[in-house]
């Protein structure tokens, strides 16, 4: 879980920084080296499959701040980051999403 938040936070900085077409341009390149960090979290979480009972409810409490603060910077800079209309920073969005949701 905290691996899967830093990745988030990362997003969330690279989001935030896209606030021209030339800063775009650097977070493109930002969120696209992410995406195989992603996947590589959404593969390790499908091998051990998702913690139960106490364990569940232990992360959630210990991350569950966090994950909503992230949550809350990614959403305001993702509205942000879309209404720059930069295509290649659409795409980048969409791939990180797909990664993204591929964590169970």
């Amino acid at each position: 879980m905290d691996d899967t938040l830093g990745l988030m936070e990362q997003l969330a900085g690279f989001l935030e920084q896209a606030r021209d077409t030339s800063s775009a341009s650097q977070a493109v390149d930002g969120i696209k080296n992410l995406v195989p960090e992603f996947d590589k979290i959404a593969d390790r979480s499908r091998a051990v499959g998702k913690p139960s009972g106490e364990i569940a409810q232990d992360l959630q409490k210990k991350f569950d701040q966090r994950r909503t603060r992230v949550l809350q910077r990614i959403n305001t800079a993702t509205e942000q980051a879309r209404a720059l209309n930069e295509t290649a920073l659409l795409e980048a969005l969409e791939a990180i999403g797909k990664s993204w949701s591929a964590i169970p």
